[in-house]
């Protein structure tokens, strides 16, 4: 495969072992700081992309996927470093803006750098 693909948030494990739990994002051996800044930047990205489309895309198109979410009882995104809850912080240059009663995006990413399959 070309360029790479990474999973960020709940995990139903590979098709042979079946595990739910959040997935594991390093494969490198990094210190926890340096695990929880990544894993934070990946969640504020991500919820704010789900901010932007949650004030565009149609009504009804959001509400079956909160129906979902509700009735399956599912986290919003968290991952083995950052703890679920509400809120996140976006750095941009030297400046830290703090969204504490936003929500966070669904409880699965995927990012993608130049990949194909």
């Amino acid at each position: 495969h070309v360029g790479t693909m990474n999973q960020v948030g709940l995990n139903m494990g590979p098709r042979h072992v079946r595990v739910f739990g959040p997935a594991v994002s390093f494969t490198k051996e990094l210190g926890k700081e340096k695990m929880v800044d990544h894993d934070e930047d990946i969640i504020s990205a991500a919820s704010l992309i789900w901010s932007i489309a949650q004030a565009v895309l149609p009504q009804d198109v959001l509400q079956v996927m909160y129906d979902h979410i509700t009735a399956e009882e599912l986290p919003l995104l968290q991952t083995r470093n950052v703890a679920p809850g509400s809120g996140f912080t976006l750095q941009l240059d030297s400046t830290e803006y703090f969204f504490p009663y936003a929500e966070r995006a669904p409880p699965e990413v995927y990012i993608n750098k130049a990949y194909s399959a």
